[in-house]
């Protein structure tokens, strides 16, 4: 208790150097406490669902095509419930679709809806919050249609009234009734790249005959839920040879892959997230090694006061105890602060996010994140708080009898007994080499986002503005009539004044659709799972040239390409450099789907390659099919304005196009174009921001730590810079060895800095595109950082040394 008042009148005594020590560990425990919250709800915790570590998610691997990740067919799924034995069930969805929703006199709602198969929820281990899920009466043919909600849906739509279970409502103009509502935290937390989103909003049953539907046709996401006692490898194993008895039986090749659903849910998260916890700990290292490095500083300013004591007859014990209380008083104080901060971090970072990574939106401070936090807390409490004991081992009573124990004592201990002050300058040191550290990862993953405003889309993503139509089938019975209907449209669009033109396309740039693709053979010989495959898209004429895409042979479409009864098709350089390397494209005919084998088509024209789905990955082969040769539903309506200015601006004109041709048909996901541009690089800008905030609060700790440890340095040689000025050292000189000592603190830094990144880097590689882990740009760029705050930190102290008097530092002290 002795200790702890004696802590708590040193610190008040310091109110500066409590506050700094304070706010620099509240900042660092604050931030890995943040970030370990989301670490915490994204990677560790297990998914929302019952039992969900026995969960698992099966792809179709079709590397001969290119495609390692492919859906599943109807057939495929029946296969697996029929052989498998690890698994006790497999279900599937199809999030394809939207629908109209309508009850009462309100006008209709276009809403993103998902089929899936009777036992999907059962298989997911989720359950309604009111009413029920499917059973498999919901199926049979003749059954009344059942619609399930999403909970955001029940509550905006229907005023969250339970009396709505068991209602009808019009669900594309069809009597459904509903069945139950999903509770409201309920996501379906499937891989990214399942392009099932989180958030759905209607669910409707599968009917029975969709596994009459051909094994060429992938459309389904599967997940199954593994027996008790079995595990993944065991599982794996098990759909290996299902796969190898379908190929036996008919001839087509089925390779499926069994991943855990929580690992590859998070793939794509993992890496990003695991790189700012690293950033993060190494952030509060620098902040915890900045307390060290001024507690060390203090220590040695209180060397006489501890030969006093140790004269008068204190154990080195004793000096310990103290050491350590108060520290811990420090630590304790910072760890209150830091709550608060961890808490207004992770609400900022959340407000933050953009919806590419809304799973982190589940992260919160609970008591297993406090517990983490105050462990690392005292963990590192006690590690700085020992710090001053290596720089007073040497410390003796007789010390007290001298007039200043510590006058000779530079900034590196360069005028000091040999092995004195390691401690102290190994202490600035790493905090020099872990900032840059820092920076240079921060400046990798800037030079990355850089590069990907620099990618070439192969078309124009300004000026347009976006949004989608279903034509509901009881108006619009046949192909013909949502053809026409699909061009009157398009053309009603194009009169607008302000206008320049307007397309559509079935699926939009980097959209989260699930992906349409179509196998394709130059030859006529019988399909086979070997084909290769090629992203397709529906467009109507026009659209290519609303978009701005470059052609570079044959033509484009136009509008008697809907009608003409030889099927046409534009493609990219890539498959037409891959079909016919040694010969013009445009003309040539090749096969085109595997489950329908008779349509061939021929090439009118080829287009430089578009970015669709991924700004970073390969480019692929890619079809353009004439919306009236290929219908697709919903269709997505692209315009482009005269003006560069907010594309916006045109929505009140293009609502009342689209009334004026069907006041009944409901449009929806009206947004620019750069919009899914915008959010295709915007986890790795946030990833950015938050790794260069890291750097940059690091490079200012260091900063502070190497000015605290320059000034108190400083202040207790003024007496030894006293001498030199009245020796002759003029200010100049004096200024100038402050700086040196302070250049070879950070040239020392630097090289360990610079050390462990070429041994660390190398771990940033998956977050990387366009720029080597070992950038001699973003290198030299990190390293003028550092000196350059180093020069900053070191110039205040060095011009006090400038100013000394020679008369008042040679006075009796």
């Amino acid at each position: 208790m002795q200790d702890l008042r004696f802590a708590l009148r040193q610190l008040l005594r310091n109110p500066g150097f409590t506050a700094v020590a304070v706010l620099t560990l509240a900042l660092g425990i604050g931030a890995n406490t943040a970030i370990f919250s989301i670490v915490r709800a994204v990677l560790l915790e297990p998914l929302p669902y019952r039992d969900s570590g026995r969960l698992l998610f099966v792809w179709l691997d079709r590397s001969d095509a290119k495609i390692s990740r492919a859906p599943l067919s109807s057939p495929d799924l029946r296969d697996l419930r029929e052989g498998s034995r690890t698994c006790e069930a497999f279900g599937g969805i199809w999030a394809s679709s939207t629908v109209s929703l309508r009850d009462g006199d309100a006008a209709p709602e276009q809403l993103r809806a998902a089929w899936v198969t009777p036992n999907f929820f059962d298989v997911l281990g989720a359950e309604c919050a009111l009413g029920r899920t499917f059973r498999p009466e919901d199926s049979e043919p003749g059954a009344p249609p059942t619609v399930l909600l999403a909970w955001d849906l029940f509550e905006r739509r229907f005023g969250g009234d339970p009396a709505v279970v068991g209602q009808q409502i019009l669900v594309n103009n069809q009597a459904t009734r509903i069945i139950g509502v999903m509770p409201k935290p309920f996501r379906l937390l499937l891989p990214p790249d399942a392009a099932v989103p989180d958030h759905l909003q209607v669910w409707q049953a599968m009917p029975r005959d969709f596994d009459e539907w051909p094994r060429g046709a992938l459309y389904l996401r599967v997940v199954g839920r593994m027996r008790p006692g079995f595990t993944l490898a065991q599982a794996q194993a098990d759909l290996a040879s299902i796969g190898q008895h379908i190929a036996e039986e008919t001839g087509s090749r089925r390779a499926f892959a069994a991943v855990s659903l929580k690992a590859d849910g998070v793939r794509e998260l993992r890496g990003p997230l695991l790189s700012l916890f690293a950033g993060v700990t190494i952030l509060l290292g620098i902040a915890c090694v900045n307390v060290a490095s001024l507690l060390t500083a203090r220590a040695l300013a209180r060397v006489r006061e501890t030969s006093v004591r140790l004269a008068l007859g204190a154990t080195r014990r004793r000096l310990a105890m103290q050491c350590l209380v108060e520290g811990g008083l420090l630590t304790v104080l910072g760890l209150a602060a830091a709550w608060w901060v961890g808490w207004a971090g992770l609400h900022l970072l959340q407000a933050c996010l953009p919806e590419s990574l809304s799973r982190i939106r589940a992260a919160k401070m609970d008591v297993p994140v406090l517990t983490f936090t105050a462990g690392i807390s005292a963990v590192w409490g006690l590690m700085f708080s020992l710090a001053p004991l290596v720089e007073l081992r040497r410390v003796t009573a007789a010390a007290s009898l001298h007039r200043s124990p510590i006058t000779s004592l530079g900034p590196l201990g360069r005028y000091a007994a040999p092995g004195r002050h390691r401690l102290r300058n190994g202490l600035v040191v790493s905090q020099i080499a872990l900032s840059l550290l820092l920076l240079i990862g921060a400046g990798l993953l800037m030079r990355t986002f850089i590069n990907l405003q620099r990618v070439d889309l192969g078309y124009q993503a300004d000026r347009h503005l976006t949004f989608r139509v279903a034509l509901p089938e009881d108006r619009y019975p046949s192909a013909d009539a949502v053809t026409l209907a699909v061009e009157e449209l398009q053309h009603r669009l194009a009169a607008i004044p302000g206008v320049r033109s307007a397309g559509a396309i079935s699926h939009l740039p980097f959209d989260d659709l699930p992906n349409w693709g179509l196998t394709y053979r130059e030859d006529s010989t019988a399909p086979n799972d070997g084909s290769p495959f090629a992203n397709a898209r529906a467009i109507t004429p026009g659209l290519l040239e609303t978009l701005g895409v470059q052609l570079i042979e044959g033509r484009l479409f136009d509008d008697q390409d809907n009608r003409s009864r030889r099927p046409v098709v534009v493609v990219n350089e890539v498959m037409a450099n891959g079909l016919w390397p040694d010969r013009s494209p445009v003309g040539q005919e090749f096969m085109l789907g595997q489950a329908e084998p008779d349509r061939r088509v021929a090439v009118v024209g080829v287009i430089r390659h578009i970015k669709q789905r991924s700004l970073v990955s390969a480019s692929d082969a890619q079809i353009f099919l004439p919306l009236g040769f290929w219908q697709r539903s919903p269709m997505a309506f692209v315009v482009r304005g005269d003006s560069p200015a907010n594309p916006t601006a045109m929505t009140s004109n293009i609502r009342a196009a689209v009334a004026a041709f069907d006041p009944n048909l409901p449009i929806y996901d009206m947004r620019p174009l750069n919009d899914y541009l915008e959010a295709a690089r915007s986890s790795r800008r946030f990833t950015m921001l938050l790794a260069g905030a890291f750097a940059v609060s690091a490079l200012a700790l260091t900063c502070i730590g190497l000015y605290g440890v320059l000034s108190c340095a400083v202040a207790h040689r003024h007496h030894e810079f006293g001498v030199r000025s009245a020796l002759g050292a003029v200010p100049r000189q004096l200024l100038g060895q402050i700086v040196r000592e302070s250049l070879g603190l950070a040239a020392a830094g630097c090289c360990a800095g610079l050390a462990l990144a070429l041994c660390l880097m190398r771990l940033l590689q998956t977050q990387l595109y366009g720029t080597p882990p070992w950038d001699p740009v973003t290198c030299g760029a990190a390293i003028s950082l550092v000196l350059a705050g180093t020069l900053i930190a070191s110039w205040i102290p060095a011009l006090r040394v400038a100013r000394i008097r020679p008369v008042e530092a040679l006075r009796c002290e």
